[in-house]
Protein backbone atom coordinates (compact mmCIF):
# COMPACT_ATOMS: atom_id res chain seq x y z
CA UNK A 1 0.00 0.00 0.00
CA UNK A 2 2.58 2.15 0.70
CA UNK A 3 4.96 1.12 -2.40
CA UNK A 4 1.36 1.74 -4.58
CA UNK A 5 1.21 5.59 -2.87
CA UNK A 6 5.01 5.95 -3.41
CA UNK A 7 4.43 5.03 -7.61
CA UNK A 8 1.52 7.57 -7.92
CA UNK A 9 3.56 10.75 -5.98
CA UNK A 10 6.60 9.79 -8.03
CA UNK A 11 4.42 9.77 -11.38
CA UNK A 12 2.44 12.92 -9.88
CA UNK A 13 5.71 14.97 -9.52
CA UNK A 14 7.35 13.75 -12.85
CA UNK A 15 4.09 14.59 -14.54
CA UNK A 16 3.84 18.03 -13.29
CA UNK A 17 7.19 18.49 -14.32
CA UNK A 18 7.04 17.58 -17.23
CA UNK A 19 3.80 19.99 -17.71
CA UNK A 20 6.22 22.98 -15.94
CA UNK A 21 8.23 22.21 -19.06
CA UNK A 22 5.52 22.20 -21.81
CA UNK A 23 3.86 25.47 -20.34
CA UNK A 24 7.31 27.35 -20.67
CA UNK A 25 7.79 26.25 -23.90
CA UNK A 26 4.36 27.82 -24.79
CA UNK A 27 5.41 30.77 -23.81
CA UNK A 28 3.25 30.57 -20.55
CA UNK A 29 4.72 33.08 -17.77
CA UNK A 30 6.42 30.45 -14.97
CA UNK A 31 7.76 31.82 -11.96
CA UNK A 32 11.30 30.38 -9.98
CA UNK A 33 9.60 30.90 -7.22
CA UNK A 34 6.48 28.74 -7.70
CA UNK A 35 8.35 26.02 -8.83
CA UNK A 36 10.82 25.84 -5.76
CA UNK A 37 7.80 25.88 -3.31
CA UNK A 38 6.24 23.20 -5.56
CA UNK A 39 9.55 21.33 -5.79
CA UNK A 40 9.73 21.53 -2.12
CA UNK A 41 6.06 20.45 -1.51
CA UNK A 42 6.69 17.34 -3.53
CA UNK A 43 10.32 16.38 -1.46
CA UNK A 44 8.29 16.65 1.35
CA UNK A 45 5.32 14.41 0.61
CA UNK A 46 8.18 11.87 -1.12
CA UNK A 47 10.15 12.02 2.15
CA UNK A 48 7.03 11.64 4.12
CA UNK A 49 6.31 8.48 2.53
CA UNK A 50 9.80 7.07 2.15
CA UNK A 51 9.65 7.05 6.10
CA UNK A 52 6.66 4.56 6.66
CA UNK A 53 8.01 2.79 4.01
CA UNK A 54 11.85 2.59 5.91
CA UNK A 55 10.14 1.52 8.85
CA UNK A 56 8.49 -1.26 7.55
CA UNK A 57 11.45 -2.49 6.30
CA UNK A 58 13.24 -1.99 9.45
CA UNK A 59 10.37 -4.16 11.76
CA UNK A 60 10.15 -7.06 9.01
CA UNK A 61 14.00 -7.20 9.17
CA UNK A 62 13.66 -6.83 13.16
CA UNK A 63 11.35 -9.80 13.69
CA UNK A 64 13.29 -12.10 11.63
CA UNK A 65 16.41 -11.78 13.14
CA UNK A 66 14.42 -11.89 16.84
CA UNK A 67 13.03 -15.62 15.63
CA UNK A 68 16.68 -16.73 14.66
CA UNK A 69 17.94 -15.33 17.68
CA UNK A 70 14.76 -17.59 19.16
CA UNK A 71 15.58 -20.87 17.61
CA UNK A 72 18.32 -23.06 18.88
CA UNK A 73 21.24 -23.56 16.51
CA UNK A 74 24.18 -26.95 16.14
CA UNK A 75 26.87 -26.98 14.22
CA UNK A 76 28.72 -30.78 14.37
CA UNK A 77 32.55 -29.99 14.30
CA UNK A 78 32.99 -33.92 14.93
CA UNK A 79 34.06 -37.31 13.48
CA UNK A 80 30.42 -38.84 13.75
CA UNK A 81 26.94 -37.99 13.05
CA UNK A 82 25.05 -36.75 15.60
CA UNK A 83 20.99 -37.14 16.48
CA UNK A 84 18.80 -34.48 17.06
CA UNK A 85 15.13 -33.46 17.43
CA UNK A 86 13.93 -30.10 15.88
CA UNK A 87 10.84 -28.68 15.07
CA UNK A 88 10.27 -27.89 11.68
CA UNK A 89 7.44 -25.93 9.49
CA UNK A 90 5.88 -29.48 9.36
CA UNK A 91 6.63 -31.06 13.03
CA UNK A 92 9.33 -32.14 14.97
CA UNK A 93 11.53 -35.29 13.66
CA UNK A 94 14.74 -37.02 14.77
CA UNK A 95 17.43 -37.07 12.20
CA UNK A 96 21.17 -37.24 11.82
CA UNK A 97 23.43 -33.75 11.60
CA UNK A 98 26.67 -35.02 9.42
CA UNK A 99 29.98 -33.93 10.72
CA UNK A 100 30.69 -30.57 9.49
CA UNK A 101 27.48 -29.34 9.09
CA UNK A 102 25.43 -26.86 11.08
CA UNK A 103 21.24 -26.77 11.08
CA UNK A 104 19.59 -23.51 9.65
CA UNK A 105 17.81 -21.32 12.55
CA UNK A 106 15.72 -19.72 10.30
CA UNK A 107 13.73 -22.83 9.39
CA UNK A 108 14.81 -25.34 12.50
CA UNK A 109 14.76 -25.09 15.88
CA UNK A 110 16.70 -27.87 17.43
CA UNK A 111 15.18 -28.75 20.68
CA UNK A 112 17.56 -31.71 21.95
CA UNK A 113 21.13 -33.01 20.70
CA UNK A 114 20.63 -36.66 21.90
CA UNK A 115 23.50 -39.24 23.56
CA UNK A 116 23.57 -42.25 24.96
CA UNK A 117 24.39 -43.28 28.99
CA UNK A 118 26.36 -46.54 28.91
CA UNK A 119 27.68 -45.70 32.68
CA UNK A 120 25.36 -48.21 34.00
CA UNK A 121 23.74 -51.48 32.35
CA UNK A 122 21.90 -51.31 30.57
CA UNK A 123 22.23 -47.97 28.24
CA UNK A 124 19.61 -45.57 28.44
CA UNK A 125 18.80 -42.10 26.43
CA UNK A 126 20.70 -38.70 27.54
CA UNK A 127 19.96 -35.56 26.09
CA UNK A 128 21.20 -31.95 26.21
CA UNK A 129 17.80 -29.27 25.53
CA UNK A 130 18.82 -26.64 23.59
CA UNK A 131 17.05 -23.18 24.71
CA UNK A 132 17.48 -20.08 22.45
CA UNK A 133 21.46 -20.10 21.91
CA UNK A 134 23.98 -21.32 19.73
CA UNK A 135 25.86 -25.20 20.14
CA UNK A 136 29.12 -26.63 18.40
CA UNK A 137 29.81 -30.65 19.37
CA UNK A 138 33.28 -31.21 19.22
CA UNK A 139 35.05 -34.75 19.43
CA UNK A 140 36.51 -35.44 23.23
CA UNK A 141 37.75 -38.61 22.86
CA UNK A 142 37.24 -42.68 23.03
CA UNK A 143 35.49 -45.35 25.79
CA UNK A 144 34.88 -48.57 25.86
CA UNK A 145 30.94 -47.51 25.00
CA UNK A 146 31.75 -45.26 21.86
CA UNK A 147 33.13 -42.00 21.31
CA UNK A 148 32.80 -39.29 23.90
CA UNK A 149 31.23 -36.09 22.31
CA UNK A 150 32.04 -32.42 23.91
CA UNK A 151 28.63 -29.62 23.69
CA UNK A 152 29.80 -26.03 24.02
CA UNK A 153 28.14 -22.86 23.20
CA UNK A 154 25.44 -20.97 25.20
CA UNK A 155 21.45 -20.84 25.93
CA UNK A 156 18.53 -19.72 27.87
CA UNK A 157 17.61 -22.47 29.51
CA UNK A 158 19.41 -25.21 28.21
CA UNK A 159 20.39 -28.31 30.41
CA UNK A 160 20.18 -32.46 30.57
CA UNK A 161 16.51 -33.05 30.09
CA UNK A 162 14.53 -35.94 27.80
CA UNK A 163 10.87 -34.00 27.11
CA UNK A 164 8.42 -37.47 26.29
CA UNK A 165 6.81 -35.75 23.29
CA UNK A 166 10.21 -35.89 21.55
CA UNK A 167 10.41 -38.37 18.67
CA UNK A 168 13.72 -40.28 19.64
CA UNK A 169 16.20 -42.70 17.50
CA UNK A 170 16.45 -45.53 18.20
CA UNK A 171 19.56 -46.21 21.22
CA UNK A 172 21.16 -48.36 18.77
CA UNK A 173 21.53 -45.89 16.48
CA UNK A 174 23.58 -43.67 18.79
CA UNK A 175 27.69 -44.42 18.99
CA UNK A 176 28.67 -41.86 21.36
CA UNK A 177 27.96 -40.38 24.95
CA UNK A 178 27.56 -36.39 25.33
CA UNK A 179 29.19 -34.19 27.68
CA UNK A 180 28.75 -30.63 28.75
Amino acid sequence: MVVVRLRREIWRIVTLRVAQRHDTAAGFQNDEEGIFRTDMKHSMRLLLAAIPLGFLTLCVFTVKTLTIFHNGGVCNYSSINIWLTATESNGRKAYPLPPGSCTDAATQDVEAIWGRDCSSDPCKYQAWKLGAGRFEVYDDGESPAGFVLRVRGWGVGSRWRIAPAWPKPELSTIGYSLMR
